[in-house]
């Protein structure tokens, strides 16, 4: 029996859509495909890259908000007694000494009696940080000060020991700058102690806010200021910001939830999304265009995400492209140059603020150490003369220097001004030489300076050191109780001015001489003056008249012989007094050119 043959065996479904389909449509299914796996792995590549830069961005962004305003609360607190120029402007409330290790007393009748509670909660655990306390009187500011001898920081006369020093100050006024203008949506601030002193949102309160996941990390470990990402009660991660204020007591938090941070980063990927969706709706109406015109593009297109991936912004505009996807590209570049210039700018503040801070805490050691060279305590009653002093420099750093002894021994009082040539960081070198070598000097000769073995001392060290290009002029005056003469020697100084109460005259007395530092050799010259007794002495840098008045000339040596003549009944604090306000009328507010320093000295009458 015959049989029938078999049937081929039917076509697979992907071949019978091959066989049926058409080639645009096929080609176009295919390159769309490509376009949108190709736009969509190359956006979100993209995307990501601004996401983490945006991130590093915001984040530093966060935390130069934060240090800038607790910077502003350090200046507040810097401002209440933290250095010698605030003390006197804003001397403390309250005065407390210590008595043995804890126990405090009243000082001088300089303690209020509402303050007593804030000496009480003093912490001395941190002696050496300015502590703000809370108390029923108010908020106080409380520093220890330890006083090595007898001084009057604010007027007042204090005896050697430990005080403690207080400020009634508004510290919820401060706190309350803290959080205008940041991103931060809740920042507060307490003690170290655990005390809060303020927050800006009320679901912060004073017994709960140490559970707070943001104190909770700052009490478990040491850092004393960091940014770091925490989960929050709901789950969402925070950026939290934490800063102990320098030289204080003072903790200050910020929190900002995440989402709320990168908001712009997430409209950006959405924005995105959107533009790629249109990409594709255009690439479907020119999709007869030839493959090459449009992997070309995109190939270039994922070498420019790659190479800002890499830290490149340096992409340049498409060479061949077309339509949407040509605006792409462009787009993308200019989020690159942004994105560099952002990131440029970011970087330039950063090492400027550093270099800043570096200078400012290097200039501020160096001013420190220059007013330690000065002299602190009030000349001797027992000289047989009075002195009275100021010192102006002209920037931080100065050239200009004085001091003074006396040596009970042999009942001789030495004053010394020196000037050395220009200001700035150079001169108070040669000024830290000068000092150091009058103080080795006293030791060494305690009963009868050397004048003379001074100058020629110092002449060698500033040849030496300076090369012949830095030069000092010096003069000093030593005077013995009984006597009618002084002994002058003068190194190209400026003329002392001698005055007589009784005739109610004054003069300058020449004296010849010549600067120290330029020869390797020197010859000093040393001289005596008449100086009966109540007479006058004054003695100046050459910034006091060489500085130009507001009518262009210089205050000058004439102007300066007369305020002196008409102040010799006065007191040398008075005749101090009556120059410089003289001076400062005459200058008014222009820019001090110079250094100035002035001495006032007059013997006691027979």
């Amino acid at each position: 029996m015959a049989t029938k043959p078999e049937k081929p065996a039917g076509l697979g479904l992907g071949q019978r859509l091959r066989t049926r389909a058409r080639l645009p449509i096929f080609l176009g299914a295919v390159v769309l495909l490509a376009v949108a796996t190709a736009g969509g792995i190359s956006g979100r590549y993209a995307t990501d890259v601004l996401y983490e830069n945006k991130l590093k961005d915001t984040w530093a962004i966060l935390f130069l908000e934060m240090e800038r305003a607790t910077h502003v609360l350090e200046s507040e607190v810097r401002a209440h007694g933290l250095d010698a120029a605030a003390l006197a402007v804003r001397p403390p409330d309250a005065v407390w000494q210590f008595d043995g290790e804890k126990k405090l007393l009243p000082a001088h009748g300089l303690a209020k009696e509402e303050a007593i509670p804030s000496a009480v909660g003093f912490d001395m655990k941190t002696p050496q940080l300015a502590q703000v306390h809370r108390s029923p009187s108010g908020d106080w500011l409380l520093r220890q000060v330890t006083l090595p001898r007898e001084a009057a920081p604010f007027g007042k006369k204090l005896e050697k020991g430990r005080y403690l020093f207080a400020w009634k100050v508004p510290v919820v006024g401060w706190l309350e700058t803290l959080g205008r203008g940041t991103r931060y949506g809740r920042v507060y601030a307490s003690t170290r102690r655990g005390t809060l002193l303020h927050a800006t949102t009320p679901d912060v309160e004073p017994r709960t806010f140490t559970q707070r996941p943001l104190v909770q990390f700052f009490a478990a470990g040491s850092a004393t200021e960091a940014q770091v990402e925490l989960p929050e009660e709901d789950g969402k991660p925070l950026y939290g910001f934490f800063r102990e204020v320098t030289g204080t007591n003072i903790v200050v938090f910020a929190e900002v939830k995440k989402e709320v941070a990168l908001a712009p980063v997430s409209k950006i990927q959405t924005r995105f999304w959107v533009v790629l969706a249109w990409v594709l709706g255009i690439t479907m109406l020119v999709i007869t265009l030839p493959i090459r015109a449009i992997s070309k593009p995109l190939r270039e297109l994922i070498a420019m995400t790659t190479r800002v991936a890499k830290g490149d912004y340096t992409v340049t505009q498409l060479t061949s492209s077309f339509g949407e996807l040509h605006q792409l590209a462009g787009s993308f570049v200019g989020m690159a140059q942004s994105l560099e210039k952002r990131e440029q700018s970011i970087r330039e503040l950063l090492v400027e603020k550093e270099e800043k801070a570096r200078l400012q805490l290097e200039i501020e050691i160096a001013k420190g150490i220059q007013d330690s060279l000065l002299p602190r305590l009030p000349f001797p009653a027992e000289s047989g003369v009075s002195v009275a002093a100021r010192y102006m420099p002209a920037e931080e750093c100065a050239g200009d220097w004085y001091t003074y002894h006396y040596s009970p021994n042999s009942k001789t009082a030495v004053l010394v001004i020196a000037d050395v040539s220009g200001h700035g960081a150079g001169a108070s070198m040669f000024t830290a030489i000068t000092a150091e070598l009058f103080e080795d000097l006293i030791e060494s000769f305690p009963d009868d300076f050397p004048s003379s073995e001074f100058a020629i001392r110092l002449n060698k060290r500033m040849f030496k050191f300076g090369g012949g290009k830095w030069h000092t002029t010096l003069m000093v005056v030593k005077y013995r109780i009984g006597e009618d003469d002084a002994e002058i020697l003068n190194a190209g100084h400026p003329s002392v001015l001698i005055g007589d109460p009784v005739g109610k005259s004054a003069s300058f007395v020449r004296l010849a001489s010549s600067p120290i530092g330029l020869r390797p050799e020197y010859e000093p010259l040393v001289q005596r003056i008449k100086l009966p007794p109540g007479s006058v002495g004054f003695l100046y840098t050459d910034g006091l008249i060489e500085q130009k008045m507001k009518n262009g000339r210089a205050f000058g040596r004439k102007r300066l012989l007369a305020t002196v003549a008409g102040s010799l009944t006065l007191a040398p604090n008075g005749v101090v007094e009556r120059v410089l306000s003289d001076w400062r009328k005459a200058v008014g507010k222009g820019k001090q050119e110079d250094d100035v320093c002035i001495i006032a000295f007059k013997r006691q009458a027979a």
